[in-house]
């Protein structure tokens, strides 16, 4: 039931939902996944630390509250990690290291700008989003999970070979934000399609709709066919997948769970000393 106050508040801008009822859609919060970290929220990357719902930290049960206060700990935690680890380190060699990469955007820069003919942003944009939401939402069709993971690798593969043409330099940000995301929305594709054809059924963040599901909803009239689902493959809680880029495309990995350390020999004096002499963060990554 809706809190009164909205009621009146929808009321107030002319909109009666007594009369009129609020159409409404779904959205996928966030991907019950993300960038694999270790206990200090750094990624394989070593510098690279990853924070809040980008870190693929927030399992599938996990309440909001708590995965809020995960993000809150987690930054301090990778804050203290860096002053410890980081910050007494030289300084890297940032202009040696990234002056192939810094080329590289100057040229995807000047091309896009320069471009007579390319792909539109808006044109990716509607593209990716539609199939994102079409053939990944929160209601799955098996079936269409592997035609969209070969449209998504052929959109990836159309936008390094061509290129974006873009004519204001104001909006030139949308090259590396569609490139990044065609990336994103190829790897959550390939993940998916890898995880139904090992069997793998209705979790967390999708219902998965098969002819073969054992399962279908039931409604005020009776069984709704059109949506019968997966149900969950038990046995895949015991891995998560890791997805990582090669160069060329995206390979994966199932990864064993790290098992939960006996409680009976976890007590706060234990790695006290460890902590006060700094030697708690040498040791070294637990993804």
């Amino acid at each position: 039931m809706m809190n009164p106050l909205a009621i009146e508040l929808y009321r107030a801008y002319g909109h009666d939902l007594a009369t009129t009822p609020l159409p409404f859609n779904v959205n996928n919060q966030h991907m019950n996944g993300g960038v694999a970290v270790d206990i200090w929220n750094e990624s394989s990357l070593s510098g690279c630390f990853a924070i809040g719902e980008v870190a693929g930290t927030h399992g599938v049960t996990r309440p909001g509250g708590a995965a809020l206060n995960a993000g809150q700990v987690g930054g301090l935690r990778a804050a203290e990690h860096i002053a410890a680890r980081h910050h007494a380190q030289p300084a890297p060699d940032v202009p040696g290291q990234a002056i192939a990469q810094v080329a590289e955007s100057i040229g995807l820069i000047t091309a896009a700008l320069e471009r007579s003919e390319g792909l539109e942003v808006a044109e990716v944009r509607r593209d990716i989003q539609a199939r994102m939401s079409d053939d990944a939402g929160f209601l799955c069709r098996v079936v269409d999970v592997p035609p969209a993971r070969a449209a998504a690798t052929a959109l990836r593969e159309r936008i390094w070979r061509t290129g974006f043409a873009v004519r204001r330099a104001a909006v030139v940000v949308d090259v590396f934000r569609w490139r990044h995301l065609a990336l994103a929305s190829e790897a959550v594709l390939v993940a998916l399609d890898h995880y139904i054809a090992q069997g793998g059924g209705s979790r967390g963040a999708r219902a998965l709709l098969a002819s073969d599901g054992a399962w279908v909803p039931v409604d005020r009239q009776g069984p709704v066919e059109v949506w019968r689902f997966r149900a969950e493959n038990q046995e895949l809680r015991a891995h998560k997948l890791i997805v990582q880029w090669s160069g060329e495309g995206f390979t994966i990995t199932a990864r064993a769970l790290r098992g939960l350390d006996d409680l009976q020999g976890i007590y706060f004096e234990k790695n006290w000393p460890a902590y006060l002499t700094g030697q708690i963060h040498h040791g070294g990554f637990t993804h």
